[in-house]
């Protein structure tokens, strides 16, 4: 860890996974998948890591 304050959060850490997270299944996503707005629909649902084997 950085002692310079230019570390981030364990919180700050959990949203940027997520916002990555979010990115790649968006950008992932067929156009098959998206509604009439542009948005993933149902179908492309979202995996957490207890779905792993």
């Amino acid at each position: 860890m950085r002692v310079d304050g230019l570390r981030l959060s364990d919180e700050e850490i959990a949203e940027t996974l997520e916002l990555a997270r979010w990115l790649l299944r968006e950008g992932l996503a067929a156009p098959v998948l998206r509604d009439e707005h542009g948005e993933r629909g149902i179908g492309c649902r979202r995996r957490t890591s207890a779905d792993l084997p």
